[in-house]
């Protein structure tokens, strides 16, 4: 199954339901549980500048290379990574339908700094987050 799909699916269900599932020993797309719960803590504290692989695993009471082992085991990407491109995808639905400034969306969602953040999204979109902005304007 497609990463991005799965990671969809994760995103889609409840912590309640991941909880339901994980106790009839049903969770969809075999993913371990601790990933899940992995995710729903990115949701959740996408705006913490702190949130990394390091706090997830202390709020999971699991070491750093466990979850990093998981992690890339049910997705084939690391969990820095996974961080970085849900940070991004929320930031850019917030450049597209949102007047806030550059500044303000990188604080929102817990980028180090300004540069970072641009840096980092032109990479992911091959353009400046003011030229996306820009171009979806037209």
């Amino acid at each position: 199954v497609d990463p991005d799909l799965k990671m969809g699916l994760v995103e889609y269900l409840s912590d309640k339901k991941i909880k339901e599932l994980q106790q009839e020993s049903v969770l969809p797309l075999h993913l371990n549980y601790n990933v899940y719960q992995a995710i729903h803590i990115i949701k959740n504290e996408l705006n913490n500048p702190k949130l990394s692989t390091a706090f997830i695993a202390e709020k999971l009471g699991i070491s750093k290379s466990h979850l990093c082992y998981l992690f890339k085991q049910d997705f084939n990407d690391s969990l820095t990574k996974t961080i970085r491109k849900f940070r991004l995808k929320h930031a850019v639905i917030d450049i597209q339908s949102s007047n806030l400034s550059l500044h303000e969306i990188t604080i929102k969602y817990g980028f180090k700094s300004p540069s970072y953040f641009s840096r980092i999204f032109k990479e992911h979109y091959g353009v400046s987050p003011m030229e996306y902005r820009k171009r979806q304007l037209r």
